[in-house]
């Protein structure tokens, strides 16, 4: 029973289906014997309907890079803002990279790549760094939050364990029996038990037990610090509790430390005078002041030394040095390599030149020796060779005035000059 082109029902003949099958995608003869089957490979793409190759139809691993429809040259497959999937320029992918914590362009060339050092706490998951990831030793004190090691945290010694670290810090578990005389007997004493535990000995606290500013003032008894306790000269101003404006801290007739305003403390408007040798105090006495008019000093003349005068007012000493202040200005060089009249040589000015800035001078001497005006001296010539120098003369400036008549016969002559103080 079949329906006909136009729906009719009716009865036909089973040899019209004979040849039913294309023997070709679909072979076999439609009977029990030979039923019909699909070919391998028979079903091509021009069997296909559209969409009916659903995503159950696909074997695992099916689709590959050649059955992607290619969405043109530099192109990234991406889905957008609402899941739609699409082919973008990868253009698009430039600036994907931080290039701070992730650096690169994403390249063959030049590849992402996560920089040394950006992971830093923020980057990590909570849980995300795992035991396997800790390089051995990579905890320390300073990467343990205080109070969070419990004793669960800590791997067993075994039974009545202590544990410790030995003389070359190495941590170990120990028995606690090797305690058993742990304190000094001295300053701490005790064996550390229940019946007979450890304490501190009185006075045994001395000052090389305490640390630096371990003594507060909470520590400190009332009139703990007397005197001697304190250093002389420290304390100071603002150390002091003040007693308020205008105050004077003083002590009372039984010693008690007290401010008190400083407008009771006796004060003196008094005025002192002097007329002649009367010193008088304003509501007070006068009395002679004694007088001495110098007469009663003796000064004693000496060895160059004269004392004139009686040291009163009206004749006062006057002590003279009366030997003369002379002394030989330094020695300069006179040319006297050929002969000549009227030459000159400012004696002054070569002695200041050369007592104003010495060649040498010995350890903490002032730089430059003082030297006279040239109105302060006198001037002489002691001396001169009289077949090489002539009319030889100095005026009152220190200015010498000489005639060469003659070359020194070994090239060497002498002039002596001497000055002497006014």
């Amino acid at each position: 029973m079949v329906t006909d082109a136009v729906g009719t029902v009716e009865w036909i003949d089973k040899s019209s289906f004979a040849a039913i099958a294309d023997q070709v995608t679909i072979t076999g003869a439609g009977t029990t014997l030979d039923p019909f089957k699909v070919e391998d490979l028979s079903i091509v793409t021009a069997k296909l309907g559209a969409d009916a190759v659903t995503n159950a139809k696909l074997a695992d691993n099916a689709v590959q890079t050649e059955n992607i429809l290619s969405g043109g040259n530099d192109k990234v497959l991406v889905t957008d803002a609402v899941g739609t999937v699409e082919w973008i320029d990868k253009s698009s992918f430039a600036a994907i990279a931080d290039q701070v914590t992730i650096t690169g362009a994403g390249t063959t060339l030049d590849p992402f790549k996560v920089e040394d050092l950006s992971i830093v706490t923020a980057k990590l998951g909570a849980d995300a760094v795992t035991n396997a990831k800790l390089a051995d030793n990579a905890v320390q004190t300073e990467n343990i939050l205080n109070g969070t090691i419990l004793t669960e945290d800590i791997s067993s010694g075994g039974n009545d364990k202590v544990l410790v670290t030995d003389a070359v810090g190495t941590v170990e578990w120990i028995d606690k029996s090797s305690f058993a005389a742990i304190a000094d007997q001295v300053t701490i004493t005790g064996a550390g038990t229940t019946l007979d535990p450890f304490k501190v000995e009185d006075l045994s606290i001395v000052t090389a037990k305490l640390g630096a500013d371990a003594v507060t003032n909470a520590k400190l008894a009332d009139d703990a610090v007397q005197t001697e306790n304190i250093l002389n000269g420290t304390i100071l101003t603002e150390d002091m509790a003040s007693g308020g404006n205008d105050k004077v801290m003083v002590t009372d007739a039984v010693g008690t430390v007290e401010w008190v305003d400083k407008s009771v403390l006796n004060t003196d408007d008094q005025t002192l005078s002097i007329a002649g040798d009367q010193l008088s105090i304003t509501g007070g006495n006068t009395i002679t002041v004694p007088t001495a008019d110098g007469t009663e000093t003796i000064v004693t003349a000496g060895n160059d030394i004269s004392v004139s005068g009686n040291g009163s007012i009206a004749t006062p000493y006057v002590v003279a040095n009366t030997r003369p202040n002379i002394f030989y200005p330094p020695s300069i060089a006179v040319d006297a390599s050929s002969t000549g009249t009227g030459r000159t040589i400012n004696l002054h000015t070569q002695y200041t030149a050369q007592f104003g800035s010495p060649m040498v001078a010995s350890n903490l001497a002032p730089g430059a020796i003082p030297t006279y005006a040239n109105t302060d001296l006198y001037y002489y010539v002691t001396f001169y060779d009289n077949t090489v120098f002539a009319n030889v003369s100095v005026d009152e400036f220190g200015v010498m005035t000489y005639d060469v008549i003659a070359t020194p016969t070994d090239y060497n002559s002498l002039i002596n000059v001497v000055f002497v103080v006014k």
